[in-house]
């Protein structure tokens, strides 16, 4: 976007998502607005933030597994947050991020998709989410 000055995509998925800001994205990249600009042009789909969005999502690298409770809490409080917010989905940008929410909502058998935003911006929202088959 910034650098090819594109605005929006043509992309359609119908949903109410929760837009999650990795760590490094927003304090090592300085990127915020960008991904939400973007999501808020495809078709169908409502874009809400986390209540604390500079809040990590508990992954950290080493840091889920050296303080596993920890980084779970932080997890299901971020799941909280999304459920609270009506969101279906969770979108993000970072792998990291997705799979450990994807995996945490696995193993409390929960019902949510955890989707990267380039999916969705790509068009292709009706694809199977992390962690599940179609």
């Amino acid at each position: 976007m910034n650098v090819r000055g594109l605005k929006g995509v043509t992309a359609k998925c119908t949903g109410e998502a929760a837009y999650h800001d990795s760590c490094s994205s927003l304090r090592e990249m300085g990127v915020s607005s960008e991904p939400r600009l973007l999501l808020k042009s495809v078709a169908g789909l409502s874009v809400r933030d986390f209540s604390e969005k500079e809040t990590c999502c508990g992954f950290g690298g080493f840091f889920s597994i050296k303080y596993p409770e920890i980084s779970g809490r932080m997890a299901d409080d971020k799941i909280a947050d999304a459920k609270a917010k009506g969101a279906n989905v969770i979108l993000a940008g970072d792998l990291g991020c997705l799979l450990h929410l994807a995996g945490r909502l696995s193993r409390r058998g929960e019902k949510m998709s955890v989707r990267h935003a380039a999916e969705v911006l790509a068009d292709m929202g009706d694809s199977a989410p992390l962690g599940e088959a179609r």
